[in-house]
């Protein structure tokens, strides 16, 4: 990546993240997953942060979050990385219509959710 504001993600290359194609549903135990569609990702950085801006369902927001910074951090094709590109993100992020309120204690703490400390 070029010298610049890029170094924050060259650092986080070195931690390892999860990448689920599943994430965890509120309403299901750590052992259940849901599954979500793995549609191919947009051509840039920039239209896949305008998609995830646009997904309303919090579990798929993150998982989809996931999933893009693992391919354009590793590109499936190392000679044809994923470019920044532009985008018109939407003036406020998607959010589901009625948000489940779940009790603190069934609220996963970071060291034991399955996404691990980048879920907090």
């Amino acid at each position: 990546l070029p010298p610049g504001p890029w170094v924050v993600l060259d650092e986080l290359d070195h931690f390892p993240v999860p990448v689920p194609a599943t994430a965890p549903h509120p309403h299901h135990h750590q052992h259940h997953r849901q599954q979500f569609p793995r549609d191919p990702l947009p051509g840039s950085l920039a239209a896949c942060a305008d998609l995830i801006l646009r997904t309303a369902d919090p579990a798929e927001k993150a998982a989809l979050s996931h999933r893009v910074y693992a391919h354009f951090l590793h590109p499936p094709d190392p000679a044809n990385p994923m470019p920044i590109g532009i985008a018109s993100p939407p003036s406020s992020p998607a959010r589901p219509a009625k948000p489940l309120l779940v009790p603190p204690r069934e609220v996963p703490a970071p060291k034991t959710c399955e996404m691990g400390m980048s879920a907090a």
